[in-house]
C-alpha cells in the first residue's frame, strides 16, 4: 500500500516480485502498484492459481484495473468484482480543464487576475494542459460507467468474460464477515489511540514535519501524534466515541468545510459593516442574493467556500438567521438552486472547488443538495409524503449528520483561538508528563532529537 511502499522489506519483495511471490500463499496489494510490475515464470509456466480484483468506483479507471490485473502475465484463472454504482463526473471539456487549471495540473499557467473582474487568468491554450484535459476527461468518462466499460474493453480485446450470478447465501455470509471484520478493525483502532502515550510538543512538531515530508514514521510516534492532533482539533480528551465518530466519518473535514463557509461571508463584509456575528451573516447574505454578488464573490479568497454558500442561499437552506432546519422543501421549490448549479461559470468552480457536478442534478436536485449539504456535516431528511392529487411528492428538511452537531463543535471552538488553546494545551500536557516547560511554547529547535523514522508494522 502507499504507507509501507518505502519499507525496505516490501522494496526487496517488488524487486524480486517473480521469486518472491512463491513464498507466499496470498499477496494483496492496493492499487498503488499498477504499473512497472511484471510477473512472469520461464516459459510462461502458470505458478499463480488465480488473480482476483475488487474495485469500488471513483478510484481507477477501467483501462487502470485492467492494468494492475495484468501485473501477473499468466495466471491460472482471473476473478473480478467491479463496483456496479454509476459516478456522474462532468466530461463539459472547458469544466474539466477549469477544473485542472484551479487544481495546478499543469506547472506555469497561471497568469494573474484581471484587474478589470478581478477573476483568475490563466494560459488556457497550453499544450501540455490540452493533453492532460483530454487524459482527465477520458478518465472521468470511464468512472461514470467503470462496470460497464471493463466488461466491454476486455470483450473488445476477445476475452471471454463469464458474469456470475449473484448468490443469495453466500452474499449474507459476506456481509456478515465483512461487518465482523470492520468492526473488529474500529476496536483496534480506538484502543490503539486511547492507548497510545502523550509526547512533546517538540516531538509533536518533529513528527508533524516529518509526515509533511512524505517520511515514515513509527507507529507510536503517529498514534500519539493523531491523538493530540484530535484532543486540540475537539478541545477535549479524547474517548471511545470520539474516535469512533471521526473513523467512521469525514466530521472533522464538515467542520473546517463551514467554518470556512462562515467566515468567507464573514470576509465579504467591509470593517465598517455591523460587528456582531449575528448581523454580519445577514448583511453577508444580502450581498449574495444583490446583484453585486459576482464581483463581492470573486474578491473572496475562499471561492468555494462561498460558492457553497451562495448555492445554500439559492437552495433556501441558508437564511439570514443561518442554516434553515425548519423549512420544509420539496424538488419543485429548488428550481433557483438547478439554474445557479447548471449556470456554465457556477459549474467550472463547484467542480473545481467542491464535488463533481451530477449530469442528472435538474432530475434530482435533492441528491445534488445532500451531496453539498454532506461537506459542512448536513443532510436532507424526508420530513412527508404528499399524496393528494394521486401523485406522491416528497417533502425534506435539513437534519445534522453527527452528534454533537457541526454547530455545536464550532462553537466550542469560537470560544479560543486554535493558537491560545494550542499554547494552554501544550502548557498542561508538559506539566502533566514531566515534559520540559520551556519547550512547551512551540517553535523549538527539533534538529537534535534522536528518533526512528523507519516504519514498524503492527
Amino acid at each position: 500500500t502507499s504507507e509501507n511502499s518505502g519499507n525496505k522489506d516490501i522494496q526487496n519483495i517488488i524487486q524480486n516480485i517473480s521469486k518472491e511471490i512463491l513464498n507466499f500463499d496470498v499477496v494483496l496489494s492496493s492499487p498503488s502498484l499498477g504499473t512497472g510490475i511484471d510477473i512472469t515464470f520461464a516459459q510462461d509456466e502458470k505458478k499463480i492459481d488465480v488473480v482476483y480484483g475488487f474495485f469500488e468506483t471513483g478510484i481507477n479507471s477501467h483501462l487502470e484495473i485492467d492494468q494492475q490485473l495484468a501485473r501477473v502475465r499468466h495466471p491460472k484463472d482471473v476473478r473480478v468484482w467491479v463496483s456496479p454504482m454509476r459516478s456522474f463526473y462532468e466530461t463539459e471539456i472547458d469544466i474539466v480543464k477549469d477544473g485542472a487549471l484551479r487544481n495546478n495540473l499543469v506547472a506555469n499557467t497561471y497568469l494573474g487576475f484581471d484587474p478589470d473582474t478581478g477573476e483568475e487568468q490563466y494560459n488556457r491554450n497550453d499544450s501540455l494542459l490540452e493533453l492532460g484535459v483530454l487524459v482527465l476527461r477520458r478518465n472521468y468518462a470511464s468512472l461514470n460507467a467503470l462496470r460497464r466499460n471493463f466488461i466491454e474493453h476486455k470483450q473488445r480485446n476477445g476475452f471471454d468474460v463469464q458474469i456470475v450470478d449473484r448468490d443469495e447465501d453466500l452474499a449474507a455470509a459476506g456481509a456478515d464477515g465483512f461487518r465482523a471484520g470492520k468492526q473488529a478493525v474500529l476496536e483496534k483502532d480506538v484502543q490503539r489511540l486511547l492507548a497510545a502515550p502523550p509526547i512533546s510538543r517538540q516531538t509533536f512538531d518533529f513528527v508533524r514535519g516529518a509526515l509533511r515530508d512524505r517520511k515514515a514514521v513509527i507507529s507510536q510516534l503517529r498514534n500519539s501524534y493523531e491523538k493530540h492532533r484530535l484532543e486540540m482539533f475537539y478541545r477535549r480528551p479524547i474517548d471511545e466515541s470520539l474516535i469512533e465518530q471521526e473513523i467512521k466519518s469525514q466530521r472533522r473535514q464538515c467542520v473546517v468545510n463551514s467554518e470556512r463557509m462562515f467566515q468567507a461571508l464573514d470576509e465579504l463584509l467591509s470593517s465598517s459593516s455591523p460587528p456582531t456575528t449575528r448581523f454580519r451573516l445577514q448583511a453577508a447574505i444580502r450581498v449574495l442574493r444583490g446583484k453585486d454578488a459576482k464581483a463581492a464573490i470573486m474578491r473572496s479568497k475562499e471561492i468555494g467556500a462561498i460558492k457553497l454558500a451562495e448555492l445554500l442561499v439559492s437552495a433556501g437552506v441558508l437564511q439570514e438567521d443561518g442554516i434553515s432546519y425548519e423549512r420544509e422543501f420539496g424538488e419543485a421549490d429548488l428550481d433557483d438552486f438547478v439554474c445557479h448549479v447548471k449556470k456554465v461559470s457556477n459549474k467550472k468552480v463547484i467542480q473545481a472547488q467542491l464535488i463533481s457536478v451530477r449530469t442528472d442534478v435538474k432530475d434530482n436536485p435533492v441528491r445534488f443538495l445532500g451531496e453539498l449539504l454532506k461537506l459542512i456535516g448536513l443532510k436532507c431528511q424526508r420530513s412527508r409524503v404528499d399524496q393528494s392529487g394521486g401523485v406522491k411528492k416528497y417533502y425534506y428538511r435539513v437534519s445534522d449528520r453527527y452528534t454533537p452537531s457541526i454547530d455545536e463543535i464550532m462553537k466550542v471552538r469560537s470560544e479560543m483561538t486554535s493558537r491560545s488553546y494550542s499554547d494552554w494545551y501544550w502548557e498542561r500536557i508538559h506539566k502533566e508528563h514531566g515534559f520540559p516547560l520551556e519547550n512547551a511554547e512551540g517553535g523549538s529547535d527539533t534538529s537534535a532529537l534522536n528518533l526512528s523514522l523507519e516504519v514498524d508494522e503492527e
